[in-house]
């Protein structure tokens, strides 16, 4: 590890201290004086030291992460092909199937943008992970390209404001989701056409509030 000229500074202020304080201590106790210099300059000793320590982990944490980051790198190689078996291919699970992923990733789990394909090469997943699960902003596709959800997503679960979509890519469901259930107020569209407008509760209807 390199110091730079902080860490010189801080190491010379606590040398700077130590020896003070030895000096001041050393001379009240041969006249007779008060201790209060030497313990003064023990305790900015002290100080310095712990500021000196708290800079050094700051440091050994971003190299850490570099390293961390540097063998991910080498770890991760999504050019080797679409084998979910394949140990250099990171997969996540989603709706009980496992897909592989493409994206970024932090601690060898998938955390940031990313998609997930199946087996066939197909985009199934696209958005923002978290801990190798779908967590924010996503879109949800069906193997065969049209999409299945748009929306929010928490940990694997549709949860928050969010579109469903016909397998002919109209609008089937406009409105708010917890734990993959339909909660709070709900458009249902017919034929690309709003047709009901309800309000649910852990995915029941318990009032329907207008119809068209």
């Amino acid at each position: 590890m390199r110091f730079d000229l902080m860490d010189w500074f801080l190491l010379s202020m606590i040398m700077f201290f130590i020896l003070l304080g030895i000096t001041t201590a050393t001379v009240a106790y041969k006249k007779g004086r008060s201790y209060f210099p030497g313990l003064t300059s023990i305790f900015m000793a002290g100080l310095f030291t712990i500021l000196f320590a708290f800079k050094l982990y700051h440091i050994a944490d971003a190299q850490r992460a570099a390293l961390d980051a540097t063998i991910t790198k080498a770890w991760y190689h999504p050019e080797k092909g679409n084998n979910k078996d394949n140990p250099t291919d990171l997969t996540i699970t989603f709706n009980d199937q496992i897909y592989r992923y493409q994206g970024n990733i932090v601690g060898f789990v998938a955390n940031g943008q990313g998609e997930a394909y199946d087996n066939q090469g197909n985009l199934i997943l696209a958005g923002t992970f978290r801990d190798n699960q779908l967590h924010g902003t996503g879109v949800w596709y069906r193997p065969d390209g049209t999409t299945r959800y748009s929306g929010h997503f928490r940990y694997n679960q549709l949860h928050g404001k969010g579109i469903t979509y016909d397998t002919q890519g109209n609008i089937a469901i406009n409105g708010t989701y917890r734990n993959s259930k339909l909660h709070g107020e709900v458009y249902h569209y017919q034929d690309g056409k709003v047709h009901t407008f309800s309000k649910y509760e852990n995915g029941k209807r318990i009032k329907i509030l207008r119809q068209y």
